[in-house]
């Protein structure tokens, strides 16, 4: 929030429990003991890293790159990706359900409603450049 002094702390948390509830199977518990070990430029980013391993993740999806040398992530047999390469490489997999899910995402914005133009500025702005220009 210290980022992000114009989210309301209640929204967040609101938020918070939302994204639990809907991707449970997403948490990861029991990586704390592995964080000491982590050696990365960032030693605020190292409980990202012990809970890809704790989770078994093939991927660490992050625009923060610098901070996890893929030289030293690796050999956990993790890949680092930031959101735009990890994104087209799922169209390219599978290019219909990548725009299913798109088409599902402007069908669940409806307060306000966006026309799938607005959607787009909004990816593009979010760094998505690449995927937007596949879209």
């Amino acid at each position: 929030m210290v980022n992000r002094p114009d989210l309301k702390k209640e929204r967040l948390q609101k938020t918070i429990r939302a994204m639990n509830k809907a991707f449970s199977k997403a948490l990861v518990h029991g990586f704390e003991g592995l964080i000491q070990g982590i050696k990365i430029p960032d030693l605020d980013d190292r409980h990202v890293v012990a809970a890809a391993i704790k989770s078994k993740s093939e991927f660490i999806i992050t625009f923060n790159l610098k901070d996890f040398p893929n030289n030293y992530i690796n050999q956990f047999d993790i890949k680092v990706l930031n959101p735009d390469t990890f994104l087209c490489n799922l169209f390219l997999k599978d290019e219909s359900k990548i725009r299913q899910a798109f088409r599902n995402q402007l069908d669940s914005l409806r307060n306000p409603p966006k026309t799938k133009e607005e959607l787009i500025a909004i990816l593009t702005k979010c760094k998505l450049t690449n995927f937007v220009k596949l879209l």
